[in-house]
């Protein structure tokens, strides 16, 4: 949508171990003025009439529903009139509040660097499969069959009720990685074990 600077589309890039890994869909708005654009296959280019500072910035959210479910996963999430900056604030809070659950004393910097480092790896698995649609989540199942095809603007798998997780290796992390979940954020925890038990419920497993 060239006028109002919108951007929507999909993608079925996976790897070969995602099993059952449905359509990505993404939405994003940009905050100057689209002159041109153009594609060719899954290329595609798009150039701006930028303000003063010369930046252009992208709100984008994306979404394992639909197009319309990303533009209000947007909504949500980075509100029109949210600056980029906000947004990093709010990043930087939330890593610095987990973070602040360990402290150590007469820990080297590369002590400390390794030791925060490792948590903030930690901590960008699992990843969270549902979305707040309306009052209640939902997710787009890659265990069960899909009732219907993928359009280009929704999916076609089967609309699941609750919350679920995906996206752990498991076959090693029992040894430290989930008791340092348990230990660090036990709610957090708890709510990730019930969202892979949901996998074994909608799917028959894990």
């Amino acid at each position: 949508d060239k006028d109002n600077g919108i951007v929507t589309g999909f993608s079925d890039v996976k790897s070969g171990l995602s099993t059952g890994a449905t359509r990505l869909f993404v939405y994003g708005v940009f905050d100057a003025p689209v002159t041109d654009s153009g594609s060719s296959g899954v290329k595609g280019y798009l150039k701006f009439k930028p303000g003063a500072d010369h930046t252009v910035t992208l709100r984008l959210a994306t979404s394992l529903i639909s197009i319309d479910q990303a533009k209000d996963n947007l909504r949500q999430e980075i509100p029109d009139g949210t600056s980029f900056g906000t947004v990093k604030e709010r990043a930087r809070k939330t890593w610095d509040k987990l973070f602040g659950k360990v402290e150590v004393e007469g820990a080297t910097p590369d002590q400390l660097t390794t030791l925060y480092s490792s948590m903030y790896r930690l901590y960008l698995y699992p990843n969270s499969g549902f979305e707040k649609v309306g009052s209640k989540y939902q997710y787009a199942s890659p265990f069960s069959a899909m009732p219907g095809p993928d359009t280009p603007t929704h999916t076609g798998a089967k609309i699941v009720d609750g919350k679920v997780y995906v996206n752990n290796g498991f076959w090693d992390t029992y040894r430290t990685t989930w008791p340092a979940y348990s230990f660090l954020t036990p709610s957090q925890a708890g709510e990730m074990v019930d969202g892979f038990v949901q996998q074994y419920k909608d799917g028959g497993w894990t």
